[in-house]
């Protein structure tokens, strides 16, 4: 007696059905090409430093002062749309004694900072400024900031997002932002006006102040992740190393591997030239928050360098031609012995043509 077999999954149930056609009778059969990988590992470099984040990127040169509350006679501050802002409040300085204090009651509402004649941007290489919001500050409350020509009506560049630079979750306390001119198309530019618009609010008007606003003409370095042309990225995990002259694992959480930062490193990931996600890590507790897990520590007594790592659920991928991974510094880091960061995946290769 002949057995009866059925090719069925094991886990919904499911079984093949026999088809008759022309030809006859068969079971329906589907295929997919195979695709070919390779398991790499893909760094974050610069130009000039390749792999190494152990460098001094502070900011020098001489600055061109924007606004610091009028402590100086910077570029005029006005009101394009909303409520007055005060552009010498007493209230919150972050030095000196006054800021700038803008309550945006609605969105749209635009405050503008007017250099009075143009200034080419080729020899500078970005934005500082201090930010302090309150804790009517919700996720999810946006305030873009760009730059306008000399008629004051065309953008120059594109548009960012100002807390993709900062801790939009930190109340009541002055933050340092670092904007590379690059992530704002306008490295190369000439402009007149910077404008902060309001572009997405909860309704709270949420109490914002700036200070020590400022464009940096030296100083700030970018790393981006090398990824191959060509060929498709899947990242399922991303790992930091630090290490530095601190003798076993008894670490300052509020700290980087015993620095005190104000801007940290800026970790991003850009779509097609915008910034899709931002975090900024300053200390081991934002490693922690970020994501991040102790991987592995290695200490001989007088040094410790620790591995912090991330697993992703779900791949990230990435391709050359639209996407980018970025890490940028402004600070010295230089007194660490060694600071990397890479991430490990799949690079899936190009099928070859066939002629």
């Amino acid at each position: 007696m002949p057995l009866q077999c059925h090719i069925s999954d094991p886990q919904s149930g499911l079984s093949g059905r026999v088809l008759t056609d022309g030809q006859g009778a068969g079971a329906l059969v589907y295929t997919h090409p195979a695709q070919k990988y390779t398991r790499q590992v893909k760094v974050f470099i610069n130009a000039e430093n390749g792999a190494d984040m152990a460098v001094d990127a502070s900011f020098g040169g001489t600055p061109v002062g924007v606004h610091n509350g009028t402590d100086s006679a910077w570029w005029t501050g006005s009101t394009i749309v909303g409520a007055a802002a005060d552009f010498a409040n007493p209230d919150h300085p972050h030095a000196g004694t006054n800021a700038v204090e803008w309550i945006p009651t609605a969105i749209g509402s635009i405050i503008q900072f007017n250099k009075g004649s143009t200034i080419d941007l080729t020899a500078y290489e970005a934005i500082t400024m201090w930010i302090y919001i309150d804790r009517r500050w919700e996720t999810g409350d946006n305030v873009t900031f760009y730059a306008l020509d000399l008629a004051g009506g065309a953008l120059i560049g594109n548009t960012i997002n100002l807390s993709a630079y900062f801790d939009p979750t930190n109340f009541d306390v002055y933050q340092k932002l670092a904007i590379p001119l690059s992530d704002m198309g306008i490295d190369s530019s000439t402009i007149q006006y910077l404008r902060m618009e309001l572009t997405a609010s909860s309704g709270k008007a949420a109490e914002i102040y700036i200070d020590d606003f400022q464009i940096e003409e030296t100083g700030g370095l970018i790393y981006d992740l090398d990824l191959t042309s060509g060929a498709v990225f899947e990242m399922d995990q991303f790992r930091i190393q630090i290490t530095n002259n601190i003798a076993g694992t008894n670490l300052e959480y509020e700290k980087l591997m015993g620095l005190t930062l104000n801007t940290g490193l800026t970790y991003s990931r850009t779509r097609l030239g915008e910034i899709a996600f931002s975090a900024n890590l300053k200390s081991l507790e934002d490693l922690a928050f970020g994501g991040l897990d102790i991987a592995n520590t290695i200490t001989n007594g007088t040094n410790t360098s620790i591995i912090f790592q991330q697993n992703l659920n779900y791949p990230i991928t990435l391709d050359k031609l639209t996407d980018g991974l970025r890490i940028e510094i402004s600070e010295d880091l230089s007194s660490l012995i060694t600071l990397r960061a890479y991430v490990y995946g799949r690079e899936y290769l190009p099928e070859p043509e066939y002629l």
